[in-house]
């Protein structure tokens, strides 16, 4: 058996339920695979609803009805090739912004 090294990044959404915190929220926060994490606001951000494939519904788009908890986990070899950087990040946060 010989082990390989893979470049792994996931990032994770989860609702800003803190009080109190999931247990998932509480496994994320503490993993040692944790690169990067933010909070979006629930004033500052909205979804896109995935039932485009079962809906004629083309008004999406709905306001976050609570902060969003963003979670970058990812092995050495996936922060080596797809750093968070605090540019990165600031892209993401703006293309979650309410309206874009």
């Amino acid at each position: 058996y010989q082990r390989r090294v893979r470049a792994l990044s996931f990032i994770i959404f989860l609702p800003g339920w803190t009080n109190p915190p999931t247990a998932s929220m509480v496994r994320l926060q503490q993993s040692p695979h944790l690169q990067a994490s933010f909070i979006v606001a629930k004033e500052r951000h909205e979804y896109t609803c995935g039932n485009q494939h079962t809906s004629d519904d083309l008004d999406r788009s709905y306001r976050a009805a609570h902060s969003t908890h963003v979670f970058f986990l990812q092995s050495v070899a996936g922060h080596q090739a797809w750093t968070p950087s605090h540019e990165k990040i600031a892209l993401l946060k703006d293309a979650m912004v309410a309206g874009n």
